[in-house]
């Protein structure tokens, strides 16, 4: 593994939210255990240990389009309280909270691979 792979990894796991520090509700939940068991594992690594730049790039992206898709499939089925953190951060986890901390770490992986 190359040591750029090394220092990307150690400085994004864990991948989704600790949810032991904080107050858990079952749609955010559902979001973050798809985020860290689905979407990091099977793209998101995979694009770190890629030593073809290009093609981290395009897994990359990839992961971020299926995150927004992902994101907005819950629309029609979650209730309007858990879209947005209405209250003290450290209350409730909403699906924005995951989302937008998510997205962020993706587009700092990008960052790092399009720099090398």
């Amino acid at each position: 593994m190359a040591t750029r792979t090394k220092r990307v990894r150690k400085q994004f796991e864990p991948f989704a939210f600790d949810f032991d520090a904080l107050a858990r509700c079952e749609h955010s939940q559902d979001f973050n255990d798809w985020v860290g068991e689905w979407l990091f594992p099977e793209i998101v690594n995979e694009a770190i240990e890629d030593e073809d730049v290009k093609k981290a790039i395009t897994a990359l992206n990839k992961a971020i389009l299926m995150l927004v898709m992902k994101y907005f499939s819950y629309e029609g089925i979650v209730p309007m309280e858990h879209w947005t953190c209405r209250s003290e951060p450290d209350e409730h986890v909403c699906l924005w909270r995951i989302f937008h901390q998510t997205y962020r770490r993706l587009e700092a992986l990008l960052h790092s691979n399009a720099t090398g």
